[in-house]
């Protein structure tokens, strides 16, 4: 999942949207907390300071997950997630 600068939804993977039960095309355009449980994106976007091996719950799993900022060529910020 990658966010713009305003924790809305750029791009959803397909296999993320497979694991959430989510179609991907639905995702796009929503606020990430919209989406995904307990997301962080938007405070990351907010901040620019990367979240990396952080925990997070989802679906009642606990997985590890990094939330990076990223600016390209001065056009803002978005987060992408893994």
């Amino acid at each position: 999942m990658i966010t713009d600068g305003e924790g809305r939804v750029v791009f959803f993977s397909k296999t993320y949207g497979i694991f959430l039960g989510i179609n991907p095309e639905e995702a796009v355009g929503k606020k990430c907390y919209e989406v995904v449980e307990n997301s962080r994106m938007h405070l990351v976007a907010e901040t620019g300071v990367p979240e990396i091996n952080q925990p997070h719950r989802i679906m009642g799993q606990d997985m590890v997950v990094q939330r990076i900022p990223i600016v390209i060529e001065g056009q803002g910020v978005f987060v992408s997630a893994k």
